[in-house]
């Protein structure tokens, strides 16, 4: 017995690096799987603002939209700031003359 309880102790030694190992590398799998998963999720999203595709707008498309509108908004805020100066203007010249 005494021989078997030997042997069973250097298989132990021998193998328990191994299955340590073999446990750290499934911990990193698991991890790696998931940084890839988000990875890929960012890849298609990248390609989807960069190659546009024809049933989807793109951010890029939307920012540009909301950039534009912005744009409208205040070209036409100051044509009212224009001609509400100009209509007092045009008041007090009428009073003067």
């Amino acid at each position: 017995m005494d021989f078997e309880t030997r042997m069973r102790k250097i298989i132990k030694d021998l193998v328990g690096p191994l299955v340590d190992r073999q446990q750290e590398d499934r911990e990193s799998l698991l991890v790696i799987k998931k940084t890839d998963a988000k990875t890929e999720e960012r890849l298609v999203a990248l390609e989807t603002i960069v190659f546009k595709d024809a049933n989807i707008s793109t951010m890029v498309d939307d920012l540009r939209l909301r950039i534009e509108e912005g744009e409208a908004l205040i070209r036409k805020e100051v044509s009212e700031v224009r001609d509400s100066a100009d209509n007092r203007f045009a008041a007090q010249a009428e009073r003067l003359y």
